[in-house]
């Protein structure tokens, strides 16, 4: 979030010449959806998946058990 914010700010910029063009904007709130989905498949990975790969257990109060 803090990524998007800064190119939000960058595009506020006091001088036009200094502010990112729109293909740059589009590219880039691309690649910060692509590496936040990334990001967010490896907690998920890591929450259901043992550091070894095995399945890991939840418990009753939604905790996750490692095997």
């Amino acid at each position: 979030m803090v990524e998007l914010l800064q190119l939000a700010l960058e595009c506020t910029m006091q001088y036009p010449d200094k502010r990112p063009s729109m293909a740059e904007v589009t590219k880039r709130i691309e690649e910060l959806c692509r590496s936040s989905s990334h990001r967010e498949d490896n907690v998920m990975n890591e929450s259901y998946f043992g550091t070894e790969g095995n399945l890991a257990s939840v418990s009753s109060t939604n905790t996750v058990v490692p095997p």
